[in-house]
């Protein structure tokens, strides 16, 4: 049982795994660029079923895998088919489409290469294990395709063998070692250690065989020890039947030899009582036989007696006789008993010792069962919701059908609304640069009129200052009136001819000249000349005090007063430019909120459309953090993985997080496109499935953007038009490099 749930065991982890590499095969995992687009075609009924990968048509040993992966190098993700028709599909499809570039190998057309005669005479050299094309098993309609791509290739087992043979190599020949390295003919030597020894497509298609050959192997092991089982709880139950049995033959023993005993006994005593009975009589006799040497007369009396005594001796000794034959047979009998009771106990004992063993047996048998039960209900569990996830993806198929039907006609609208909201958005992206123009300037103005305002109500507060220290000293010092000084400062009126005119002037002389000087120091009616002499005294000394006069502190008043005047209307103007500017920036403010809103929307759609199709799965929120004030919000983004729960970016691991930040990038680019894109080293997270990832994200966008990018990735370079590169040819002279891809390819194919 133990063996039975090993194996179990190990059918559920191969099975795990078998799973997993199926998964990766069904999702065209390392098949790159369009080898994939053409591929996923096929599988959505596009183009007719008859492109094969060359990793599909090739079946290499585990010992030469990394050889022959090297040797194809990008070949392993050509395509073979039958003729130059369906080649010529497969490109028209991937032009139609732009999804990337592939090379097809039509049988029809294709011609294998062979080594030359020399070339062919290194084979026999040691350290040489064969021409590639040999050492690699496919189908027979497949042997061109594989000549064509292997038959120039010769493994050999070391660097060293590869280069004590490479000059003697001709047509094009190269050398492959087992680990990897391959030397070409010009000399040029490619190797040195990666992540990998290999791309994984020619092992994992190994794995999948060997995986199906170890299942098969497992489930027939399974049925044998499954048989092996019941054939076992067959022979417990037999032997549970026999041990019963046992138990009762040794019950109905027991009985017998109880009884035999009883019996024995019984016939014992009858024994002892027939002899008591016989010498009773022997006495009977002897003391007749005295009686008969006494009495003659009772002769024929005693001997009567005496026959009569001996048919009853003879009797008795009969009696005792089949007793004891009797007991004799009751005692053998019961030795036999006795003998079959020994037996029997030990075939008890035995019988007893492997009824434990089996009920230990079968208690680890119930163990076993009920774990297999457990499993069982488990496997079960998982079956159901399979099943449910079947219907549930069957119909999501369909609904997903009708949504992409629904997706292209909305797409065709969203299309032409796309061109007038282009249009529209160039107007108002110029109407907008116009007013923030405006806007600038009139801030500027603004600030400029702040800044003077500042100065004049600086220059204000200081004049203020000013005018109330000299009204503070017409007061204390001269005792006259600031608005009496101003009156009498004021134009008087000229005169006018009109009758009685030189009187009117006198008396107007005279109201002027009563008026604008002191009243005079009187006393009873006469001019008190010391309380003049004393108030002259007193104006003296105030004189005196003041020093020297201001005299141009009027002038300078009113020039100050026509300052004020002035700032104070331009505070106002400016005041009223503020206002004005104030209700422009809110209205500016409002139209860059419902841009904003508009744009975050846009993104956060986009956002999740990229992110399920770069991860396959999963969903993605986008949240403002201040969403009551948009022109000074953040974003919060947060992503739940395929199969985990959401979580927030920073928590992702490294390919992950590259993956979500480039998911959300390409959203912003397909809402607001950029001529062109610099990106540095985006993909160094990456593994090699999701580089694929990234480079047909980048593929998706290049209608609307140019992508420069600086990387290190060879799947990334594979996947880019151009190539620029520096290289230093002399040491301190720096070169620059470039090659067209398409161009590189095309010769090498001539």
């Amino acid at each position: 049982l133990e063996a039975v749930a090993r194996a179990r065991e190990n059918r559920s982890s191969l099975g795990s795994r078998l799973r997993a590499l199926r998964e990766l095969e069904q999702n065209l995992e390392g098949i790159q660029g369009g080898a994939r687009g053409v591929l996923e075609a096929v599988r959505r009924g596009d183009l007719p079923d008859n492109y094969v990968p060359v990793a599909d048509a090739i079946r290499a040993q585990s010992r030469f895998e990394v050889a022959i992966e090297t040797a194809l190098g990008g070949s392993v993700n050509n395509l073979i088919c039958p003729d130059e028709a369906s080649a010529k599909r497969g490109v028209e499809y991937l032009k139609s489409r732009r999804a990337g570039r592939a090379t097809f190998l039509p049988l029809s057309i294709l011609n294998a290469s062979f080594l030359s005669d020399r070339t062919q005479r290194l084979l026999d050299e040691p350290g040489v294990l064969g021409v590639a094309s040999e050492l690699v098993d496919c189908k027979p309609e497949h042997d061109v395709a594989v000549g064509y791509l292997l038959n120039r290739v010769i493994v050999v087992e070391t660097l060293d063998d590869a280069l004590r043979l490479v000059k003697r190599c001709e047509g094009g020949a190269r050398l492959v070692t087992l680990e990897g390295e391959l030397v070409l003919p010009a000399g040029a030597i490619t190797g040195g250690a990666g992540k990998q020894k290999s791309s994984g497509l020619l092992a994992r298609k190994r794995e999948l065989d060997e995986l199906d050959e170890k299942l098969a192997d497992l489930e027939r092991e399974i049925t044998q020890k499954t048989e092996a089982a019941n054939a076992a709880n067959a022979q417990i139950a037999a032997n549970q039947e026999a041990w019963r049995a046992a138990q009762g033959v040794e019950g109905e023993a027991r009985s017998r030899v109880a009884r035999a005993e009883r019996e024995c006994e019984g016939q014992s005593r009858e024994v002892r009582r027939l002899k008591n009975q016989a010498e009773a009589v022997e006495g009977q006799k002897r003391a007749l036989e005295a009686k008969l040497g006494a009495s003659a007369q009772d002769d024929a009396r005693y001997e009567l007696d005496a026959r009569v005594l001996e048919e009853a001796a003879r009797e008795l000794e009969a009696k005792v006789s089949a007793a004891q034959e009797v007991v004799t047979l009751r005692q053998n009998e019961r030795e036999r008993v006795r003998d079959d009771v020994s037996g029997v106990r030990a075939n008890f004992a035995q019988t007893s010792e492997r009824l434990n063993a089996m009920r230990r047996g079968i208690g680890e048998l119930e163990k076993a069962a009920r774990e297999l039960e457990t499993q069982i209900a488990a496997k079960d569990a998982q079956i159901a919701r399979a099943q449910a996830e079947q219907g549930g993806l069957e119909g999501g198929e369909i609904n997903l059908i009708n949504r992409l039907e629904e997706r292209a006609a909305r797409r065709d609208e969203l299309e032409r609304r796309l061109q007038t909201a282009r249009t529209g958005r160039s107007e108002a992206l110029e109407k907008l640069e116009a007013t923030g123009i405006s806007l600038k300037t009139a801030r500027e103005t603004l600030h400029s009129g702040e800044d003077e305002l500042h100065r004049v109500e600086v220059r204000l507060a200081s004049t203020e200052a000013e005018l109330r220290d000299i009204e503070r000293r017409l007061r204390d010092e001269f005792g006259r009136d600031p608005e009496e000084v101003l009156r009498d400062l004021e134009p008087k009126p000229e005169p006018t001819d009109v009758p009685g005119g030189d009187e009117a002037e006198e008396q107007g002389s005279e109201e002027a000249s009563v008026s604008s000087e002191p009243p005079l120091p009187m006393r009873n009616g006469q001019f008190d000349r010391r309380a003049a002499l004393e108030e002259i005294e007193i104006l003296s000394g105030q004189i005196g005090d003041l020093g020297q006069v201001n005299l141009g502190a009027v002038a300078q008043y009113d020039a100050v007063k026509e300052r004020l005047d002035f700032l104070t209307e331009q505070k106002d103007d400016l005041e009223g430019a503020q206002a004005e500017l104030d209700a422009i920036i809110a209205e500016i403010d409002g139209r860059m909120r419902e841009q904003f809103l508009t744009t975050f929307h846009a993104i956060q759609e986009a956002f999740e459309e990229i992110f399920v199709k770069v991860m396959g799965g999963g969903a993605t929120r986008l949240a403002l953090t201040l969403p009551e004030n948009l022109l000074e919000t953040g974003i919060d983004l947060r992503v739940q993985m395929p199969g985990k729960a959401a979580q927030d970016i920073g928590l992702l691991s490294g390919g992950e997080r590259a993956l979500t930040a480039l998911s959300f990038m390409m959203a912003i680019l397909r809402v607001r496109p950029s001529p062109f894109v610099v990106l540095d080293e985006v993909d160094a997270p990456l593994d090699q499935s999701n580089v694929g990832r990234f480079t047909d994200l980048l593929r998706e966008f290049t209608d609307t953007t140019q992508f420069i990018v600086i990387t290190h990735n060879n799947g990334t370079m594979q996947a880019a038009d151009v190539l620029y590169g520096v290289t230093q040819q002399e040491a301190g002279v720096s070169t620059l490099m470039s090659v067209r891809l398409a161009e590189a390819d095309e010769m090498a194919h001539i």
